[in-house]
């Protein structure tokens, strides 16, 4: 879908920007397969049994406290000009999804997006250290950077359930051999 649609509005798009082609079916493009790969990945989470979107039920409190530290590392890097910190929301975002499950990784990686989208539109934080690039260039480089967050903080949040899951299931047949052997 994201290929079509790119390919089929570049044409009609072009008469009215002064974009070179290719740039403009690249942004198209990477626009809407950020979006279609982050609402696609959020709907799946957000349907799974046992997943809150607004954390996991008696971990409320927690869930709001590991967003605030999320959000205390953004504002520290995406609000300051001097150093490419864009490592550094990973490690609460880790937490988070470490703790929380999908439902960190939903809420963490959406308030990353929107820090780091807001401090791109506005070429502040690392974003600023690219002083000459245009905003399609700093668009681009935001929207790298939430995938590689979202990759990130999707992959972590799977495993974490498959090792829940296999940790249930040895509990499960211990517990029938205990019950055997009795």
């Amino acid at each position: 879908a994201c290929l079509v649609s790119a390919s089929l509005v570049t044409p009609l798009v072009m008469s009215h920007v002064a974009t070179p082609p290719g740039v403009l079916w690249v942004s198209w493009f990477m626009a809407h397969f950020m979006g279609m790969a982050m609402v696609a990945t959020f709907t799946v989470c957000a349907l799974q049994p046992g997943v809150g979107v607004f954390g996991r039920a008696g971990m409320r409190v927690e869930y709001a406290l590991c967003l605030a530290l999320l959000l205390v590392s953004c504002y520290a890097v995406f609000w300051q000009v001097h150093f490419p910190l864009l490592y550094l929301p990973l490690l609460p975002l880790m937490f988070l999804v470490w703790r929380q499950g999908l439902s960190g990784m939903m809420g963490g990686v959406l308030l990353l997006a929107a820090t780091s989208g807001i401090a791109a539109a506005q070429h502040s934080g690392p974003f600023a250290l690219l002083e000459h690039e245009t905003p399609l260039v700093l668009m681009m480089c935001w929207q790298s950077y939430v995938a590689a967050a979202c990759a990130l903080a999707y992959s972590t949040s799977v495993a974490m359930a498959s090792r829940r899951k296999l940790e249930r299931e040895l509990q499960g047949s211990e517990l029938r051999y205990r019950q055997l052997a009795a």
